[in-house]
């Protein structure tokens, strides 16, 4: 908890900077912790609706293992003062661009309040000087629990931490009268040490704070900071639009149908629209779908671990995807930072990335058309991808997105969503066949299926290719060819016979039913 020293006495040499207090710069620049911008870290209104003193978020991902992650991110206001509101947010925001201006190896920041009020759109005035020491007072008490949802980048792993925002401040009672540049400020604040540490090792992402306090609703602003947090090179994006809106923005789970979500949302998104940060967006279903305006301020950031302008990749994963048949020219590395960048920024874990680009190279046309079909999709706004990494992933090892394994209708430049969508479910109809299969094998007999398949690649004309391989690489590669023969002896429908079935059962079934 912070305290407040009143004091009207010298003025303490800072080695901090300050802006004006008459101007702030035209163009303004922040930043954002990106495990911050993922999940809310205060309510939307004003006050805490029936004096609730915690708040829940929850989400599945895929790990690094393949295996489903759910993660669970927890609230905690202070016994006192509550929950943080989203006037708390706004000052978070403030309080970042300040950082960024005095920089963020450092963990104390020194501020005066008339600036910082002024960096809020706020009067200086003893009414915002109150209101600002009551924010701080709630970001200083507030603490997190991630559960699997804090990204370490130092690990380059989710972990499960717990993890306050500030650890105390200094509020200085500054003397009336104009000031001035050479008026240094005299109160601080204190980031905590896990959100210090993370600052450092670089998770963090550009904020264009001139947009951020143009916005005029509490939702626009919370749905700027995700979508900018979310959005790649290709600027587009598309998501479950209750998971968007329950467990992303913070909105009531009391709307539970599409429209009225879709209504609650819609002055924000044109807000959005209006001020030329969105070009457009579209809900179909249960998905949501945005397309960036090209023109809007903004650095790409990847879902995970690599943000710009580090996007490119590291020259350690570069070799690690080479080897005598990999990459050897300036150009070949070119194409594969250029495919995993492109694999990441579509939701692939930069090891699974990886491993896709190594185990097709020299095929790499096999992950562009991959890509190709994901973004055909994607663009859509269609329903059914709750995974988009995983699917993406699933699209490469299976081979779908080729001209010769997509149906008719897909082959052309713009195909229908129906067929997009039924052959995603159907892939993942397989994928979820093979899954019950192994289940059911006794301990150790999947392994042993990857091993002996392992041994036919060795003594196969490739074995030489094989042997140079990283493990991990060639024991993904075996169990994609294992999957693939369990998925043949299975005996499973065709794509044109299971669809059929699919919409047979949909035409039986009560309506939002299948």
């Amino acid at each position: 908890m912070g305290r407040k020293q009143t004091s009207k006495t010298g003025k303490a040499k800072r080695r901090s900077q300050s802006l004006s207090d008459d101007l702030l710069p035209e163009v303004r620049e922040g930043k954002d912790e990106m495990n911050l911008a993922n999940f809310p870290i205060a309510v939307l209104s004003k006050q805490v609706p029936g004096g609730k003193r915690a708040l829940k978020f929850q989400d599945t991902i895929r790990g690094q293992d393949g295996r489903i992650v759910k993660r669970t991110w927890l609230i905690q206001g202070g016994s006192e003062v509550g929950l943080p509101t989203h006037i708390d947010e706004d000052v978070y925001v403030a309080l970042m661009e300040l950082t960024q201006k005095q920089g963020f190896d450092k963990q104390k920041i020194y501020f005066s309040r008339y600036d910082l009020v002024k960096r809020l759109g706020w009067c200086p005035c003893g009414k915002c000087y109150a209101r600002l020491e009551q924010s701080l007072l709630r970001l200083a008490n507030v603490s997190f629990h991630a559960q699997n949802a804090f990204w370490d980048n130092e690990v380059n792993s989710y972990v499960t931490v717990a993890f306050t925002l500030i650890q105390g401040y200094y509020i200085y009672n500054e003397t009336g009268g104009r000031k001035t540049e050479r008026d240094q400020p005299n109160s601080w604040f204190m980031w905590s040490d896990q959100l210090h540490r993370s600052f450092k090792s670089g998770y963090l992402k550009f904020l264009d704070t001139n947009l951020y306090f143009s916005l005029q609703t509490p939702i626009a602003r919370r749905l700027y900071r995700y979508l900018d947090r979310k959005f790649g090179e290709d600027d587009q994006f598309m998501i479950d639009l209750f998971k968007l809106a329950h467990e992303y923005l913070g909105i009531s789970r009391g709307f539970r149908y599409p429209s009225e979500i879709k209504r609650k949302l819609a002055p924000a998104l044109d807000e959005l629209v209006d001020k030329m940060y969105l070009e457009r967006w579209e809900v179909r279903g249960r998905t949501i779908a945005f397309v960036r305006n090209p023109t809007a301020r903004h650095v790409a950031t990847s879902p995970d671990g690599v943000i710009s302008p580090t996007l490119d990749l590291s020259p350690e994963d570069i070799r690690a995807v080479a080897s005598p048949t990999g990459p050897s020219s300036e150009g070949d590395q070119d194409q594969v930072t250029r495919l995993m960048t492109m694999l990441i920024e579509r939701g692939v874990a930069p090891r699974e990335a990886r491993k896709l680009v190594q185990a097709n190279w020299g095929a790499l046309e096999r992950v562009e058309r991959a890509i190709r079909y994901f973004d055909a999709v994607a663009a859509r706004g269609m329903p059914g991808i709750k995974n988009p990494g995983g699917f993406i992933v699933s699209l490469v090892r299976e081979g779908l997105g080729q001209e010769d394994n997509l149906p008719l209708e897909a082959q052309s430049p713009d195909p229908p969503v129906h067929d997009l969508v039924d052959q995603m479910a159907y892939n993942e109809y397989i994928e979820r066949q093979v899954d019950q299969y192994i289940a059911t094998l006794p301990e150790g007999a999947f392994a042993a299926l990857v091993d002996a398949k392992k041994q036919e690649f060795l003594s196969s004309e490739r074995a030489e290719i094989y042997r140079k391989w990283q493990p991990e690489v060639f024991d993904e590669y075996a169990t994609v060819f294992c999957r693939k023969d369990i998925a043949a002896s299975l005996r499973l429908p065709d794509f044109d016979t299971w669809r059929k079935t699919i919409k047979r059962r949909q035409k039986r079934a009560p309506q939002g039913e299948v």
